[in-house]
């Protein structure tokens, strides 16, 4: 997720607010995660021992020099992030609301661009080649 604090606050209190879910489900979604760096990423390739790391590098979700303006890079982190949670939001919070929490998430990304848009490259993306 986009490693932003608002995105707890985007995905559930507004949704709560409109009486779409509790307050209860909302404190208790977790999503714990974790990221590592690149040098943790890659001694943990080596110790596998399956694969070779072809490439490695930090990006940033959605920003994309394809994507002219703010508008195209907020639908794309949108999609982004929907694509790898979904499936978590709909087991905790019901499938009902899921459509609307994202088409409010995206309206965010298009009135505050300067606070949801990563400031710098926080995805690691990773090409591995079976050994």
């Amino acid at each position: 997720m986009g490693s932003n604090t608002n995105d707890k606050y985007i995905f559930t209190n507004i949704c709560c607010a409109q009486g779409k879910i509790s307050e209860a489900q909302v404190d208790s979604f977790n999503l714990p995660m974790y990221v590592p760096s690149l040098e943790e990423m890659m001694e943990l390739v080596q110790k596998n021992g399956s694969f070779d790391i072809e490439k490695m590098e930090l990006t940033s979700p959605g920003v994309h020099a394809s994507l002219t303006n703010t508008s195209s890079m907020g639908k794309a982190i949108v999609m982004h992030v929907r694509a790898g949670m979904e499936r978590m939001l709909i087991q905790h919070f019901g499938s009902e609301i899921i459509d609307e929490l994202f088409n409010r998430y995206a309206k965010k990304f298009e009135e505050f661009p300067h606070h949801v848009l990563p400031s710098k490259k926080v995805q690691l993306f990773v090409v591995l080649k079976r050994k």
